[in-house]
């Protein structure tokens, strides 16, 4: 941490203290003592002896150096802030607290993995407090690939920007704004990027309405030959539907690459959106209606606290709904 109480019980910066002869610093939190860590190659902080109920985390180079440049960042935009302000009432301590004027931020920078029942309780936090908050996130969970759920879970969404995410690299001073997040099946995670040094630019650019991503021909191209090569490999679920439709006559291999396009790529699915799409076509096929249809499947979604899952989960039944519309399964019949 970078604030202590020195022995006069005046709360001081790790900074101003750097050159000082008293020793004597404690947490302003549980009034533990701590020490005063200065060397070359760290950044000068406050460390317990022992394990303070407000520090669930061991803090690195990355998150101290990130804490310091985005209190710049905030007040260079105009806003008063204050570094690790300890939040009685819920007994959590956010890395910034912003003045917005009619409300207070509650900023985090997160750089450490964090596991979902403490990203749930403290998010829980802020809303009993009436604070706004900001997921702030480092270099470890920029999404590679695929979506994890230690990623998925600090997804917000906004009409503006679609699924997105925010990223601080405090070595380079820049914002990343992940958006537009989209996780076609049998292809890699698609987004775009905006970055910038600039936090008042990167307000406007979140304000502006972005288009949506969509996938080109060469994408669906690919997407379409990842599919063939994945039925192939006759195993997981993908083999156990190619198994209930060859039971009805149906030829899978060629109804999955109609399928495929009937999906609006919510990133919100642990598994393949075409199995889903896949069991709701065969209850269909099979004569039971849409509501019978849907009690029969299971739907595998990341757990995603800052979402309305159950929207965005009815929005992509009732888009696939509408599209299958234009689909004869009889032509892929054997």
């Amino acid at each position: 941490m970078l604030i202590a109480e020195n022995s006069a019980g005046k709360k001081v910066t790790a900074f101003e203290v750097l050159n000082s002869d008293n020793h004597q610093f404690s947490c302003p939190i549980c009034h533990g003592m701590v020490v005063l860590k200065r060397g070359r190659l760290r950044m000068p902080h406050f460390a317990h002896y022992h394990q303070c109920p407000a520090h669930e985390e061991g803090e690195t180079v990355e998150h101290l150096t990130g804490k310091i440049k985005l209190l710049a960042n905030f007040s260079q935009a105009g806003y008063y802030c204050k570094l690790e302000v300890y939040l009685p009432k819920i007994k959590q301590r956010p890395d910034l607290l912003v003045d917005l004027g009619d409300k207070l931020l509650a900023v985090e920078f997160q750089c450490a993995p964090l596991k979902l029942t403490t990203f749930k309780r403290r998010t829980l936090g802020y809303v009993k407090q009436e604070l706004r908050y900001w997921w702030i996130l480092g270099k470890r969970h920029f999404p590679r690939k695929k979506l994890t759920q230690q990623i998925a879970q600090f997804m917000k969404w906004h009409p503006n920007l679609g699924f997105y995410l925010i990223y601080y690299f405090s070595d380079q001073g820049i914002f990343i704004l992940v958006y537009q997040i989209k996780q076609p099946d049998f292809l890699n995670l698609q987004y775009r990027c905006f970055k910038t040094t600039d936090l008042i630019k990167l307000q406007k650019f979140m304000r502006t309405i972005s288009k949506p991503l969509k996938l080109s021909l060469q994408a669906r191209q690919r997407q379409q030959k990842n599919f063939l090569k994945a039925c192939s490999y006759c195993q997981g679920n993908l083999f156990q539907e190619q198994m209930a439709w060859y039971q009805q006559r149906v030829v899978f291999r060629n109804l999955g690459v109609k399928l495929l396009p009937f999906s609006l790529n919510y990133p919100l699915f642990i598994s393949k959106q075409l199995i889903w799409q896949s069991q709701l076509l065969r209850s269909n096929y099979q004569g039971l209606r849409q509501s019978e249809a849907l009690n029969l499947v299971t739907w595998q979604t990341y757990q995603l606290p800052l979402l309305n899952t159950q929207l965005f989960l009815k929005q992509s039944q009732n888009y696939f709904f509408i599209k299958a519309q234009q689909l004869r399964v009889t032509e892929y019949t054997i």
